[in-house]
């Protein structure tokens, strides 16, 4: 926060002090860290997962603009994924970064993206012209590659504006609505349900997403955390019928009115469209993409936002390094976010693409089977962590600190960094980091885990103003 003390400081005394990073940690409660993800977490783009119905009649209730089915919006791009390249040599071998598995829940292949706005919103062409358009850009062609069902027959590609894709609605939606992601009873699916079965909604196909675009004025509880304090926007499923037909699942985002400005919304609502293709079946926890749910070493990832394509890029420093621009078919410029590559993962580069294409990506990485350890109060574990990047860069600063440290509250775990026995404040790439990482309290049981642990971060920076990186790791109490 603008203000507060510096959340982190270089231990030499010519370091610049790190003032005002890791905001959304900041501001985020120990209690709310929690397993799990499907949401937008809050951030602030600079650019950049009981209400009453407010529907519609069964009459209608709502203006349907739109064009033919399989319409371009507006061109096709032909263009090269920007994943970035490593120089010869590089980087130093390490540890493996964590690796977004197919876990048998389906992929959406060429996604319709229906847009649903609510009278009097002044950004509702703009938002139309977004999702018509995000799904045909280069970064799209860039933030999907490799994601295809485990045959490989099916992979998310670009997508197809459908026959109807607008949804207007004459009747201002609800004051509040609920939602989960664990099966409990939710006024949101009501509603889509409700605006299906009426006709009001198109009736959806196996590539539908619905976007929902709500105003200010209303709130979404999701699973008892609200929209604008917790999450900017979320994405789940549910099981509607249409006139006519039978039973299907469909996918749908929801990016509420938290900044009325388009570079917030776009950013919130490229976070969400990407996850619901890679992953759309969760509101019947039917997984897609996802972190393996087996894997110690990528536990504290999943623990700080979630472990889709989406989460897992989410700039926890709030200095908005998650951001990028995406150029429409017609020439608009939308502010999106980066998004997961297990290519550019296990490669080495940044994992979150677009790369710049000037950019050197630097991190210190744990070695396998280091991302989880069990310590009792007062015990230290002690492993040799690898400091890479993917061309040649100076030595850059480094530092470790836990979860609670960077909250500004009293740590729980004491971590040293030392090279050749020797304290540690930067780093090249290929040297070898002992890292020590001792308990020293009883930490507190984390939210929808069944064990205390305290997450905590090795750190790289190269100025107050960026670019830093980070490698997640967690404490568990035994």
């Amino acid at each position: 926060m603008p203000g507060a003390r510096p959340l982190i400081t270089f231990g030499t005394p010519d370091m610049q002090k790190y003032a005002a990073l890791f905001l959304v940690l900041a501001s985020l409660p120990l209690a709310a860290i929690s397993c799990g993800g499907s949401t937008t977490q809050q951030s602030n783009p600079q650019q950049t997962d009981g209400g009453t119905e407010g529907g519609v009649t069964p009459e209608g209730g709502v203006q349907e603009s739109g064009t033919e089915a399989g319409h371009d919006a507006g061109g096709t791009q032909a263009c090269t994924p920007t994943n970035g390249t490593l120089a010869p040599g590089y980087p130093a071998m390490h540890g493996p970064m964590p690796q977004v598995t197919y876990q048998g829940g389906g992929v959406i292949v060429n996604p319709e993206v229906v847009t649903v706005t609510f009278p009097g919103d002044t950004l509702a062409n703009q938002l139309e012209a977004f999702d018509d358009g995000i799904t045909q850009t280069c970064y799209w062609d860039t933030i999907r590659a490799g994601y295809c069902e485990s045959s490989g027959s099916n992979c998310v590609g670009r997508g197809t504006v459908p026959a109807k894709p607008h949804v207007e609605m004459t009747t201002a939606p609800a004051s509040s609505y609920t939602d989960t992601a664990s099966g409990g009873a939710s006024t949101m699916a009501t509603y889509i349900q409700q605006q299906v079965s009426s006709g009001a909604f198109p009736a959806p196909t196996a590539n539908t997403i619905y976007v929902l675009w709500f105003p200010a004025s209303t709130t979404i509880t999701l699973d008892g955390q609200a929209s604008c304090q917790v999450f900017g926007g979320y994405h789940n499923s549910t099981t509607v019928t249409p006139p006519g037909g039978s039973n299907m699942v469909v996918s749908y985002a929801v990016v509420p009115r938290c900044q009325n400005s388009i570079d917030y919304l776009t950013f919130a609502a490229s976070h969400e469209i990407a996850e619901a293709s890679t992953d759309p079946h969760v509101g019947e926890n039917q997984i897609g993409f996802y972190l393996p749910m087996n894997n110690l070493d990528d536990l504290a990832w999943d623990l700080l936002g979630g472990g889709e394509i989406g989460d897992l890029c989410v700039d926890l420093t709030g200095l908005n390094q998650d951001q990028t621009k995406a150029t429409g078919p017609n020439g608009t410029t939308w502010t999106v976010q980066r998004l997961w590559s297990n290519a550019n993962a296990a490669a080495g580069l940044d994992p979150c693409v677009p790369m710049a294409s000037n950019e050197t990506y630097f991190n210190i990485a744990p070695p396998a089977g280091m991302g989880t350890i069990q310590l009792a109060v007062g015990a230290t574990a002690t492993y040799t962590a690898t400091a890479y990047s993917s061309g040649p860069m100076n030595a850059w600063p480094i530092l470790a600190e836990d979860i609670a440290q960077l909250q500004q509250q009293q740590p729980y775990l004491n971590i040293s960094m030392t090279i050749g026995g020797a304290p540690a404040s930067t780093a090249k790439n290929g040297d070898q980091i002992t890292v020590s990482v001792t308990l020293t309290k009883q930490p507190p049981q984390l939210q929808g885990a069944s064990f205390a642990g305290m997450p905590y971060l090795l750190i790289s920076a190269l100025s107050n103003n960026g670019p830093i990186h980070y490698w997640p790791g967690l404490v568990v109490a035994q």
